[in-house]
C-alpha cells in the first residue's frame, strides 16, 4: 500500500486543483469549530505528504469501509493541520476529518 501513496497523492491534488475533492458528512461544521477553511485543507494537501495509511477494514478501533490516508501538511498561515482522506471505489477523495496540528503519535511518524 505504501507504494502507492506518492501516486495517491498526486491524484488528491490533481483532485484538489480541479475542484473534484469532497467534504465527507459533519467535516464541514467540524472545520468551523476548529477555524479550518476549506483552502486550508486545499493547502494541505498540495503542500503535505502522506504520513499514514489503512487498507479496507485495518483502522484500529474501527472497521473502515474505504482505503484511508492521513495527510500533514500546512495551512495558509504555514501552521501545520492534519487531513484525514478516504479513498473511494469509484476513485474519488473525501476528507473525513481535518484538525489543527499533529498528533504525538504522528509525530512519532513523520519524525517531527
Amino acid at each position: 500500500m505504501k507504494d502507492y501513496w506518492s501516486d495517491e497523492l498526486q491524484d488528491m491534488r490533481s483532485k484538489v486543483q480541479s475542484g473534484e475533492i469532497k467534504l465527507g458528512e459533519h467535516v464541514d461544521v467540524r472545520m468551523a469549530k476548529r477555524g479550518i477553511d476549506i483552502l486550508d485543507v486545499a493547502t494541505a494537501i498540495l503542500t503535505g505528504s502522506i504520513v499514514e495509511g489503512f487498507d479496507i477494514g485495518q483502522y484500529p478501533k474501527y472497521r473502515n469501509p474505504d482505503p484511508f490516508r492521513t495527510i500533514c501538511g500546512q495551512d495558509l498561515k504555514g501552521s501545520y493541520i492534519t487531513v484525514g482522506v478516504a479513498i473511494k471505489s469509484d476513485g474519488s477523495y473525501y476528507v473525513t476529518t481535518v484538525y489543527v496540528g499533529i498528533t504525538e503519535r504522528l509525530k512519532d511518524i513523520v519524525g517531527f
